[in-house]
């Protein structure tokens, strides 16, 4: 057996159409820029791929990568990450696994594999330290994925990537199996499939890695492994439910979906919980190897098979997202995906799609939500594309674009979402919209932080926008070591600074000072196991810099492939609908209250308004300022230069700006501005008084500029007055919005440039709602600029200025910029 020291950095290309391999290295720059794992895999899989490909042709690439820390034996080192465009989105998709493949291909020598072109025929790749073996799979084809891998004869030191009958059939949500893990979202399996590519066997053992600075590797295992063992997520959770232990904290929190995620919370969702399961079939350690957490787990069931216990993903998409609250049923499910090749996440949504249609008329089907009959047939159908299946093994967009029923297909750019509510997780929310494979949790990680933990308030766009991006570039860079991103728990919440602080201290550093809190996130953990392992040094701001690289350049290859702003949302209902636990949480009394009440003091009046509906769009402003993007997503060529990302050569492909044509911050200055004067004018002056009298409580105005520029919204109160709220308020919560054209617009507008009148005139602003209360907000707008101007000033945008005595504009336009608007008064 070989040792190497710290590194391998060779790969190996496969071109399946011509069987014929190549072996090259990794460069010094690409290692320092991409580290390995998803980065290195994303950065080969962008030079080989053109836009526009069709994923299932032989044109697609998948990269499959270990990386530096994969064969330490560090802490949960045994993930690996693959990289292809997704036919399931038709956008490039990431991948991690925890199952014996990446540690066998490393240890026969090679640190990723590249694949390219199409096999003629069914075919097995077989790899070891002297090459690659195409061999005839014709016998695998049309077995299961435990049947295939058995039928491999696996070593203890070797590992597969193989492929079910929903893979063979081309199903878009088709995953890849790898032990009893996976390679599990964006269709992985069909790539496989659609390449005649039945399984990959790596026949490891001939390589082993040791670390470049062995005493300083070793105390930085010892460091993360007792930080795994003290958390009280990695140690005590995780390790003795797994992540269905999650269920009683999603539920508690309001973000357990429910059919079809038409609610948040069910009283029997603790029977199917992480711990119901353990007290009723046992748990025993099924987990990747080597593992320190150990979140995975199998267990003994009614009818004495041994069964895997399914994680919470899983339980949430095909046990509570379908009214059905039985483990055992959902044990059975999970294995029959697993052994199909189906990711259980769309597979599980696909089901709460079709149950919902068919209870409304628009899909002939027998699923029902609550009831289990037909789900095993209709898996079974999915798989080999059989009925109704065909259509469901195309996924929820497509499914709804067929069938109607957009509003409630519950994914993001084709990507089914994952068993999180955001309505009661604001930051996941937005998680979601952007993440570049679509609908993923992994891509950063916010429910903890807003549910779990209290660290961030969940109905906010506050600090939100901080957190996802730099979980984003955290996860992309663990990802590219890569390990286990449960170990982000341990390494970031016992490190010093996180224990020892007060969590009132910290809770309010996160909430109202993101940018320095995300400075002060001690990353040494998964910076050191990269130095000690490889031998070059790594800095915490390094890490999370080639962590934004990886994440721009994904970003890059979606834009090529026409994704903007418009496809960084959420599914309508998210959007627009409140559901019933939102009720009951409104009307709810707090801990403190309930306290009074048992003193005898008089209880509060609940609120008169369920919880606000998400805001997504100021939490996207935020967060494309953040990331260098343009205000339509897209990324500038600053940031494309800052961070070292290649420019696209590819033709067709238009350049991207330099910078924003207006700071948006600009605007929002103003807005807030203008939204604290018409506030304080509505408790002070007569005019005011009279145009508003005639407007209902509630009603609702809303200014923004088109189409995702900032924005600022006002609503009467029951004094008739108008009460400032910020920019959190989403166009369908206003009765009146009016739409500025662009950024020139508003800023000629706000600086007393352009005239109301004229701004109508010109089509420089939209009213969408009453014309009536349009035209009385004009009036109001011309006299807050008649109260705030100097008269020739005010001449030039307002018609006809209202006459007043001197006295009453000096003391009312001091009064605006003295209290008004310093103060809100």
């Amino acid at each position: 057996m070989a040792d190497w020291v710290g590194r391998c950095d060779r790969v190996l290309e496969v071109d399946l159409s011509r069987r014929t391999t190549r072996v090259f290295p990794v460069s010094p720059e690409d290692r320092r820029r991409y580290l390995g794992g998803k980065g290195l895999a994303l950065r080969f899989f962008a030079e080989r791929i053109d836009p526009g490909l069709d994923p299932l042709g032989p044109d697609n690439v998948m990269a499959v990568f270990a990386g530096v820390v994969v064969a330490s034996g560090a802490p949960c080192s045994a993930r690996f990450s693959a990289v292809t465009k997704s036919p399931l989105t038709g956008l490039t998709a990431s991948s991690s696994c925890g199952g014996p493949f990446g540690i066998a291909l490393k240890t026969a020598g090679y640190e990723g594999i590249i694949l390219t072109g199409r096999c003629a025929e069914p075919t097995l790749l077989e790899i070891d330290e002297t090459g690659v073996r195409f061999l005839d799979a014709a016998h695998l084809w049309g077995r299961d994925t435990q049947e295939t891998q058995e039928a491999l004869q696996l070593g203890t030191k070797d590992g597969a990537l193989v492929i079910g009958p929903a893979g063979e059939n081309l199903v878009l949500f088709a995953n890849i199996a790898s032990g009893h893990r996976f390679l599990g979202r964006g269709g992985f399996g069909a790539v496989l499939g659609s390449k005649k590519l039945k399984a990959i066997v790596a026949r490891g053992g001939t390589a082993r890695y040791v670390p470049a600075d062995p005493q300083g590797f070793e105390k930085t295992c010892r460091r993360a492994t007792a930080y795994i063992h003290r958390n009280r997520f990695t140690g005590n959770l995780y390790r003795n439910a797994g992540t269905a232990s999650h269920v009683d904290l999603c539920n508690a929190g309001g973000i357990l979906p429910i059919r079809n995620f038409q609610d948040g919370c069910n009283p029997h969702a603790p029977q199917i919980s992480g711990w119901t399961m353990r007290e009723r079939f046992g748990a025993k350690p099924s987990t990747c190897r080597p593992c320190t957490i150990l979140c995975g787990h199998k267990g003994t069931f009614s009818d004495q098979k041994i069964r895997q216990l399914p994680e919470y993903e899983t339980v949430g998409l095909l046990g509570t997202n379908l009214g059905l609250f039985d483990p055992e049923l959902v044990a059975v499910w999970n294995e029959q995906c697993g052994r199909l090749g189906l990711d259980t996440i769309s597979c599980g949504g696909v089901l709460a799609y079709v149950m919902e249609a068919s209870e409304k008329g628009m899909i002939p089907s027998p699923l029902r939500f609550g009831s289990p009959q037909g789900v095993s047939e209709a898996i079974e159908a999915i798989a080999f594309r059989q009925g109704l299946g065909d259509d469901m093994a195309q996924g929820v967009r497509r499914l709804s674009e067929k069938y109607g029923g957009t509003s409630f297909a519950m994914h993001v750019k084709g990507l089914e979402l994952p068993a999180y509510d955001p309505r009661g997780s604001w930051g996941q929310g937005l998680a979601y919209a952007v993440a570049n494979r679509g609908g993923c949790h992994l891509s950063a990680t916010l429910f903890p932080l807003e549910v779990f933990l209290g660290f961030l308030k969940p109905r906010t766009v506050k600090a939100k926008a901080h957190f996802v991006r730099f979980f984003e570039s955290l996860y992309a860079g663990i990802n590219s070591l890569p390990t286990c991103l449960f170990t982000t728990y341990a390494y970031l919440l016992e490190a010093p600074i996180a224990r020892w602080t007060p969590k009132p201290i910290l809770a309010w550093t996160m909430q109202n000072l993101p940018a320095v809190a995300v400075r002060l996130m001690d990353l040494r953990v998964f910076t050191r196991l990269f130095e000690t392992m490889y031998g070059v040094s790594l800095s915490p701001a390094e890490f999370l810099r080639a962590g934004d690289r990886i994440v721009v350049l994904e970003r890059l290859l979606n834009v090529m492939e026409g994704v903007s702003r418009k496809e960084d949302t959420l599914p309508e209902r998210i959007l627009t609908e409140a559901r019933p636990c939102d009720a009951a949480d409104s009307g709810s009394k707090g801990t403190l209250w309930r306290r009074l009440a048992r003193l005898g003091c008089p209880e509060p009046a609940p609120p008169a308004a369920p919880p606000p509906l998400l805001a997504l769009d100021p939490m996207l402003d935020a967060y494309y300022a953040l990331r260098g993007y343009t205000r339509n997503g897209i990324p500038m060529k600053k940031t494309l230069r800052r961070l070292k990302v290649s420019m696209p050569t590819h033709g067709g492909f238009a350049a991207v700006p330099d910078r924003a044509v207006l700071n948006p911050l600009v605007i929002r200055v103003f807005f807030m501005l203008l939204g604290r004067a018409l506030q304080s004018a509505s408790r002070m002056d007569d005019v005011f008084r009279r145009e508003l009298a005639s407007w209902p409580e509630g009603f609702t105005v809303l200014f923004k500029v088109l189409p995702f520029g900032p924005r600022m919204a006002l609503r009467v109160d029951g004094r008739k007055r108008l009460r400032y709220l910020g920019d959190t308020l989403s166009e369908r919560e206003a009765d009146l919005t009016i739409g500025f054209k662009n950024m020139e617009t508003a800023a000629r507008m706000l600086t007393a440039r352009l005239s109301t009148v004229d701004g109508f005139a010109q089509n420089r602003l939209s009213v969408v709602g009453d014309l009536a209360a349009a035209m009385q907000l004009t009036r109001l707008l011309d006299r807050i600029q008649s109260l705030l101007y100097p008269e020739w000033i005010a001449k030039r945008v307002v018609k006809r200025v209202s006459p007043m005595p001197m006295a009453e504009k000096l003391w009312k336009r001091l009064w605006l910029y003295l209290l008004g608007i310093p103060l809100g008064v």
